[in-house]
């Protein structure tokens, strides 16, 4: 399980291999079970990725969870997922919204 704030993103590293661990060029994909908490892209290292290898990267929207898989449309048995919990960050702005106005209590006789 993963943790993010609104304002961060997270990287995996993926590959994929055969059943003995060799490397196999495989046409992945990435999905989010909640887009509106939080999306899933792969980005190809020939792209340019901060690894420099294929790499997963799941975008914090809003609070909330989301189960982020990526698979091979090929071989739907074959997937790699994780849990990620969305939660608010750091303060950043106080907000003043318009004032109810009261009559204050009597003042107390001497």
């Amino acid at each position: 399980m993963t943790t993010l704030d609104t304002s961060q993103l997270a990287r995996y590293v993926i590959s994929s291999a055969d059943d003995r661990g060799f490397p196999v060029d495989a046409t992945l994909t990435a999905t989010s079970s909640d887009p509106a908490v939080a999306t899933a892209e792969i980005v190809e290292a020939t792209t340019g990725t901060a690894s420099g290898k294929d790499e997963l990267v799941v975008t914090a929207v809003a609070p909330g969870s989301a189960l982020v898989t990526v698979a091979d449309p090929s071989n739907p048995d074959v997937f790699g997922s994780d849990s990620v919990d969305v939660v608010a960050g750091g303060v950043a702005a106080v907000v003043l919204e318009t004032p109810t106005i009261e009559e204050q209590a009597p003042a107390p006789t001497p």
